[in-house]
């Protein structure tokens, strides 16, 4: 019995080996051909760039493709970058975003969920705005959201120290009147009803 143990452990680790073999070559494979395409984005012509824009995206599973429409009102530079807003909205709901992310040169800096967010006192599912932590703990970013594509309301806007909440943070209302202003400094927030008009005071809910 004791050898039959010994024998299922044995080959038990075996097939791990050969899993984690797998996931470390898999790795290699992505990060080769992530330099590849960082070199191609190079060289790109500028039509080809804005093509790949609107498809290339790594921000949303391959599930979630078949449910967002692809927003660009950013802008590509001459090195085929990606700069500004993409702003991905759902197909059923046309005046709130899924998903809007800001762009510096290729490189994606914050991210909001409007649509998940905006009943909220602060974003709860996109909390933690800014995307990489190393463009976070040594940062001074302004994150001004809009609600969608195609009209200038804002839908949420604060500052992130270091990729910390500090000061004022404002969520507003779909008619572009406040709804929550939270002071981080303080852990209060102020909340007002659709006409703008302020209702109460009271801690932040976390």
């Amino acid at each position: 019995m004791t050898f039959l143990r010994s024998k299922a452990k044995m080959k038990q680790k075996i097939i791990l080996s050969s899993i984690l073999s797998l996931a470390i070559t898999a790795c290699g494979s992505v990060s080769r051909a992530d330099e590849k395409n960082g070199k191609e984005n190079d060289t790109m012509s500028i039509d080809t760039a804005k093509k790949r824009a609107l498809i290339k995206d790594t921000l949303i599973s391959k599930s979630q493709k078949d449910t967002f429409i692809t927003k660009f009102p950013g802008s590509i530079d001459s090195k085929g970058r990606r700069q500004g807003y993409i702003i991905f909205m759902h197909y059923n709901v046309d005046t709130v975003a899924g998903m809007v992310t800001f762009y510096r040169n290729d490189t994606a800096i914050w991210s909001t969920f409007p649509l998940a967010d905006m009943n909220f006192q602060h974003p709860v599912k996109g909390r933690s705005a800014i995307r990489d932590y190393r463009i976070a703990k040594k940062s001074d970013i302004y994150i001004v959201s809009p609600y969608n594509d195609t009209s200038n309301t804002i839908f949420y806007e604060g500052r992130f120290l270091n990729g910390k909440r500090v000061g004022i943070h404002k969520i507003y209302h779909t008619n572009g009147h406040l709804k929550f202003e939270v002071n981080w400094d303080t852990h209060k927030c102020k909340e007002f009803d659709r006409a703008g008009k302020f209702k109460k005071e009271g801690p932040v809910e976390y």
